[in-house]
């Protein structure tokens, strides 16, 4: 599926790209966040051509008729992720593609159109980064396990009191501000990042489920911030439990310090 789906998340990038520095229509949602002419064409083309494959798709940007939930196999989809830093121009946001079956991410891919650059990973097979026509190179998280030195990414957007205050009171070594979800899960899987967390209980089940599979494939945790298992394709599409990425070796860490 992977040969299929590179291809299909590339072109919605394409299609972001000839909007990025132009003037395009701002809408606001009903929660008063931004969506974008980038984030409805990307929708549409990516639905249209995951359609093919048979599986229900969920999607930040479409009507959900909760039809999925008779579905082993659900596509979850995040057309443009970091809406925010599209308008700003950070450069710091994405297209995430997931699969879930019976619950669980087994595929995943997160799209940096300005880079050109791709994460993507199967269950099993490990997960891989690509950046424009090279050869894809097989990625893993760091080996950091002293907190003091390591390096959490956190959102230049959303940045709260209480990611600030477990940050400091874990003492952690270095604290980066960062576009979107998936951009930071990715710094993660790569090893350029040991951590990152955030308790809101706002996270859509678009927001994780590829990233998690290509942290997990990257040797990496990830659960709710008290060590939930995070489960997809729920007929709540919002995932209660918050987030917690990490290298593994810190993750008991930060669940710990949440949990006290």
């Amino acid at each position: 599926m992977l040969t299929q789906v590179i291809p299909l998340i590339k072109k919605a990038g394409k299609e972001i790209l000839s909007l990025y520095n132009k003037d395009y229509e701002v809408f606001k949602k009903e929660d008063k966040s931004p969506v974008t002419e980038a984030d409805i064409l990307s929708d549409k083309i990516i639905i249209e051509g995951l359609k093919s494959f048979g599986f229900p798709i969920l999607s930040e940007e479409s009507q959900d008729d909760l039809s999925r939930m008779r579905s082993e196999k659900v596509w979850i989809v995040d057309s443009l992720d970091g809406t925010q830093d599209f308008l700003d121009k950070t450069d710091e946001f994405c297209i995430m593609i997931g699969l879930s079956e019976k619950g669980h991410a087994i595929l995943g891919l997160v799209y940096l159109p300005v880079q050109d650059k791709l994460y993507f990973a199967e269950k099993g097979k490990g997960s891989f980064v690509q950046v424009g026509d090279s050869e894809p190179k097989k990625i893993h998280v760091s080996d950091e396990s002293d907190i003091t030195k390591s390096k959490l990414i956190v959102s230049r957007n959303h940045l709260s009191r209480a990611i600030e205050d477990v940050a400091r009171h874990l003492n952690i070594g270095e604290m980066v501000k960062c576009g979107s979800n998936g951009v930071k899960m990715g710094l993660v899987a790569e090893g350029k990042a040991d951590l990152f967390f955030n308790p809101t209980n706002r996270f859509g089940q678009w927001d994780c489920c590829a990233p998690q599979i290509i942290v997990e494939e990257a040797g990496g945790i990830v659960t709710g911030i008290h060590g939930e298992v995070i489960i997809y394709n729920q007929e709540n599409i919002k995932n209660p439990f918050g987030l917690v990425a990490t290298n593994g070796i810190l993750h008991s860490t930060v669940i710990n310090e949440f949990s006290e």
